[in-house]
């Protein structure tokens, strides 16, 4: 929903029209929330139950209000605003970067590693989230 007219109104993603350009805004937005619900319906219908609802709780937590979405919400407060380096952090962290610290965290507890990697994979994915959004805003910018 990112790049919709409502929020970012970006009209190219990776050198190609984004879904609301090539098929209209409803679509995107259908689109999206498709997306989201097979991502749920995978996880509940995982064959080790006992990861259904550690791994349900985490996607929902990055996706939801907690997450993207606070992240969404607070960028699209923030617009003509300047913010310091901490604001910005914190909205870099919580939009794309809670969605990369959820696909780092739940293979990590699938694999039951030990602390110390959970530590390792957390600082890893929370740098790989951060760099991508400020690409994003980079390229939003151009």
């Amino acid at each position: 929903h990112d790049d919709l007219p409502s929020m970012d109104d970006d009209s190219l993603r990776r050198g190609k029209p984004t879904c609301h350009v090539a098929y209209g805004e409803a679509t995107a937005i259908l689109v999206g929330d498709a997306l989201q619900c097979s991502a749920f319906e995978a996880l509940a219908t995982l064959s080790e139950p006992e990861f259904v609802a550690p791994l349900t709780r985490a996607l929902a937590r990055a996706s939801g209000s907690r997450g993207m979405i606070l992240g969404q919400t607070l960028d699209i407060e923030a617009e003509g605003s300047l913010l310091n380096e901490h604001q910005l952090e914190q909205m870099h962290r919580l939009k794309t970067g809670a969605l990369i610290d959820a696909s780092v965290a739940m293979p990590a507890l699938l694999a039951n590693v030990t602390k110390d990697e959970v530590s390792a994979l957390t600082k890893y994915s929370r740098a790989l989230g951060l760099a991508f959004q400020i690409q994003d805003d980079i390229l939003d910018v151009e």
